[in-house]
């Protein structure tokens, strides 16, 4: 016990040792209002980064949504349309042709036109969630003749917003006309653009973010030739048509068309002389009764398919 109570005898005189100025409560005071001032000040620069950052994101938006949505905008900025990575260069073909990533939920977001060094180049960019996709759904390009076309088939996809700047696509030199192809399938879309002139083209793809580009080139020579097509009666936009195309599925020289009055054909084949045109139409009516109901259409190179 003793032992303990020097102890804290030593204690005592140990504290009243320590010379405490008087003003250390001011400078207490002053520690915590600095502190509460430090903490303020840290939160306001959060803040003010939090809405720099939404600025400078909105900003990034506005810029996309305008080369997006806006085709002066993008066509003042024409030199720079292409913001990804080359993937591919697909070089003019017959043969359809194809590349692109399996996608699923996208948005064929926007399609444009932008004239240079005397070619026209067709932009096409996907999103997904108002974002951008990485990577180009999968596509099909298939160039065809009588009239002079490219149909396109995109998958993985739910929405076209593209749609709506078809009309201004026929501003351009060389497209006579672009729409939109039924399709049963809810996660594809499919389109075809006309031209009014023989061209060759050239598909360039673009990752992060995905884009096609369709670069599209006059060519010189025309051919003058007659054909004969065998080919549905005329149908509106709809079910319809897309159910009489699935009937004929297997067909690989089978395609959909719009005609003069902007209905809908099916056009399973043509030949150069109506003979031959008239034997291939009795011979698949054999396999597909549904082409019985088929007639066959004359028609020239540049020739619109005509209402039945």
């Amino acid at each position: 016990m003793k032992v303990k109570h020097k102890l804290q005898n030593f204690k005592e005189d140990y504290y009243k040792s320590i010379d405490i100025p008087e003003e250390i409560d001011d400078c207490i005071m002053k520690g915590v209002e600095k502190g509460m001032q430090e903490r303020a000040r840290k939160n306001f620069k959060n803040k003010v980064k939090k809405i720099s950052l939404g600025v400078a994101a909105s900003i990034l938006l506005l810029f996309t949504v305008s080369v997006n949505t806006m085709p002066a905008f993008a066509n003042a900025m024409h030199d720079i349309p292409i913001a990804g990575q080359l993937v591919r260069v697909l070089d003019f073909s017959e043969a359809p042709q194809e590349g692109g990533k399996i996608t699923d939920g996208s948005d064929v977001e926007f399609i444009s036109l932008v004239e240079k060094d005397n070619k026209e180049h067709i932009v096409i960019n996907f999103s997904q969630d108002i974002k951008e996709e990485e990577f180009a759904s999968h596509y099909e390009i298939d160039y065809n003749e009588y009239p002079y076309t490219l149909n396109f088939k995109i998958s993985g996809v739910r929405e076209f917003s593209a749609e709506d700047e078809f009309e201004k696509m026929k501003d351009g030199n060389m497209i006579q006309d672009i729409y939109r192809l039924m399709t049963l399938d809810d996660s594809m879309v499919r389109f075809s653009i006309t031209m009014d002139k023989p061209f060759s083209y050239q598909v360039t793809e673009y990752k992060e973010p995905g884009q096609l580009v369709v670069t599209l080139e006059e060519k010189p020579e025309s051919k003058e030739e007659t054909i004969y097509s065998i080919r549905s009666k005329s149908h509106p936009y709809g079910e319809k048509i897309g159910i009489l195309e699935e009937q004929l599925f297997s067909l690989d020289t089978r395609r959909m068309l719009k005609d003069e009055d902007e209905e809908f054909l099916i056009e399973v084949d043509y030949f150069n002389s109506k003979e031959k045109a008239e034997d291939k139409k009795n011979s698949l009516a054999e396999e597909y009764p549904v082409i019985s109901d088929f007639v066959i259409e004359k028609r020239g190179t540049n020739d619109i398919p005509k209402s039945y």
